[in-house]
């Protein structure tokens, strides 16, 4: 059969068309119509506004995230009220003799929890046990430090041996610690005998965090200790005594906390220690419980044990440094004492507690650069 172009091209043309009816299949889609493209998408500045204004809401969030937490543990720290900060300071202690062997004029500085505890335990003991003293208990709170005078002046009456004077401080505040030291520099000139009894202790029950946990533990009880020192050993004259009042749970691998074994060794050399290894000791441990990974560190839990394990090393460098000054610094354990602190499960009597702290301050043949328990030098160092 013959057939002209124009009935070819028209049987190619059906057979196309029939074909793709039946396949429903396109070969060559016909192209899609232009889209309208807005001129930033065309040069990819689209893509880049939207990453960074996408990148800005994260970065905006987890900032309202840290001000969040950040304004929740600053009202936490504004919740606490430390314990009350007291100090004590005594003239003419008796067993205490100048280079002419006369009683010389006597200070002793005690600080913390003087109101209650083992602190009230110290000052009730001083004042029965020294004749003539003047003893300045300073609390952060005027109510409560001025009311543990009264008691205590209730309390002993004709036994009351020394004068108890209240003097505000609050150990955590500079300008307090300033204050202190310029009224005991104008009124005595100097300072012969102090105590530090800093110390706060959450109970297991409590629900704040490791971090605020740590931020208030380690800022009494080292920092506080430290502070208060560093403004009064230069008023501390030559045969003077300082008085850490610490605790066992400071002893390092000991019976209560666990550390790494390179951890415990910064300490052994005491020679070569300086306050910024100590300061760099508890700094690392806070920043782990911010990140609740203390064990993974090698410290133990306890932001007391860390706390009291600081204040312990911070003794043993005042010993060495200050020995040859003839100042005598130890720090003591007055045991597991039936306080607030210990929820009142200790088996130890208040006074029980204070004759440890109360020898060291006062009797003669003391040891010196040691970690004392019931008037016993023990090992802090495991």
């Amino acid at each position: 059969v013959h057939q002209t172009s124009k009935e070819v091209r028209l049987a190619k043309k059906n057979k196309k068309a029939k074909w793709n009816k039946k396949s429903e299949y396109t070969p060559f889609p016909p192209p899609q119509q232009p889209r309208k493209i807005d001129i930033q998408m065309e040069t990819g500045e689209y893509f880049l506004n939207e990453k960074i204004k996408e990148k800005k809401k994260i970065l905006e969030k987890e900032e309202k995230e840290i001000e969040k937490r950040k304004i929740k543990k600053e009202e936490k720290l504004k919740e606490f009220i430390p314990p009350k900060e007291e100090n004590i300071k005594i003239k003419n202690i008796k067993n205490i003799k100048n280079e002419e062997g006369e009683n010389k004029e006597e200070l002793i500085e005690r600080v913390t929890g003087a109101n209650k505890g083992i602190g009230y335990g110290i000052v009730r003991g001083l004042a029965q046990q020294l004749n003539g003293a003047t003893i300045y208990l300073t609390a952060r709170n005027p109510t409560l430090g001025q009311a543990a005078v009264q008691q205590l002046q209730k309390e002993l009456g004709d036994k009351k041996k020394s004068e108890v004077i209240f003097h505000q401080l609050d150990i955590t505040d500079e300008n307090s610690c300033k204050k202190l030291v310029e009224y005991l520099r104008e009124k005595f000139g100097g300072l012969d005998v102090l105590i530090n009894n800093a110390g706060i202790a959450f109970k297991q029950s409590d629900t704040e965090p490791p971090s605020i946990q740590a931020d208030i533990t380690i800022g009494i009880n080292y920092y506080g200790t430290k502070s208060i020192s560093n403004v009064l050993i230069p008023l501390i004259r030559k045969g003077g005594r300082i008085v850490n009042v610490c605790s066992q749970i400071g002893e390092m691998n000991g019976s209560y906390c666990k550390y790494k074994k390179e951890l415990v060794d910064r300490f052994r050399d005491i020679p070569a220690l300086k306050v910024s290894d100590i300061d760099q000791f508890v700094e690392d441990y806070k920043k782990l419980a911010e990140e609740d990974r203390r064990k993974e560190g090698g410290y133990p839990e306890s932001a007391y044990g860390v706390s009291k394990a600081a204040e312990i090393a911070l003794t043993m460098l005042q010993a060495h440094e200050l020995g040859s000054k003839g100042i005598t610094v130890n720090a003591c354990c007055p045991g597991y004492v039936d306080t607030d602190m210990s929820s009142h499960k200790g088996h130890l009597t208040i006074d029980e507690g204070a004759d440890t702290p109360i020898w060291l301050a006062t009797a003669e043949g003391v040891p010196n650069g040691a970690f004392v328990y019931l008037r016993k030098a023990i090992e802090w160092l495991h």
